[in-house]
């Protein structure tokens, strides 16, 4: 159960979004006074109730807290992710039509350019839901390749700038997956998201520690 800081009401869990860098994983708003709140700050703007596209793009992004330009902190994705980790979202406009990933958007609307079809986005911090335009470069399949073999050679788990746990921890986080713990509660433990501790336990990262 959590309190929410607008309402006040006591929800369960469910009712909040989760937020890696909150202290319980949640956000202090439960998630219909943030849907309120946010309504309500667009139709002050001037913005239409309905969402726009770029609107519903920023809307499920999880923003630091520092000054921007932050050039540390990884902005991970909130909605749907492919079975990679990457996000998704659905377009309609002129630019994009259908299911596209979602740092391929943002790179192509910071830069104003359109990258061709066999170039990808490629992250420096190796988080795939991270959309922070600062961790993003644009790549060749080959080049993409050279980057992670190189970094699985010198650059990989709790030996890199960015990581989050240690080879004690990520053995820690499959032991309790194993002994019947959620992903939830796992995530919860340790401050990070659902789809972080999931990655984890499928060894989709960390898959060289045994």
């Amino acid at each position: 159960m959590k309190i929410c800081n607008t309402c006040l009401e006591s929800l369960s869990l469910e009712k909040f979004h989760s937020l890696a860098r909150s202290k319980d994983g949640h956000a202090g708003q439960c998630r219909a006074c943030r849907h309120t709140h946010r309504r309500n700050v667009r139709i002050s703007l001037g913005f239409s109730v309905q969402k726009t596209f770029l609107e519903r793009l920023w809307d499920s992004i999880a923003l630091c807290e520092h000054p921007f330009p932050c050039y540390s902190c990884c902005w991970e994705w909130q909605g749907y992710c492919d079975p990679s980790g990457y996000g998704m979202i659905g377009i309609t406009t002129k630019t994009w039509r259908g299911n596209h990933h979602v740092t391929r958007v943002i790179f192509e609307i910071w830069n104003g350019t359109q990258i061709k079809d066999n170039q990808l986005i490629c992250h420096s911090c190796d988080n795939p839901p991270c959309c922070n335009p600062f961790h993003l470069w644009e790549g060749s399949y080959a080049k993409n390749y050279a980057d992670s073999h190189e970094k699985g050679r010198h650059s990989h788990g709790e030996i890199h700038g960015h990581a989050r746990f240690t080879i004690i921890d990520i053995r820690k986080i499959r032991e309790l997956y194993a002994m019947g713990h959620g992903y939830g509660f796992i995530a919860h433990a340790y401050h990070v998201s659902r789809s972080t501790i999931a990655r984890i336990v499928t060894k989709k990262t960390w898959a060289h520690v045994s």
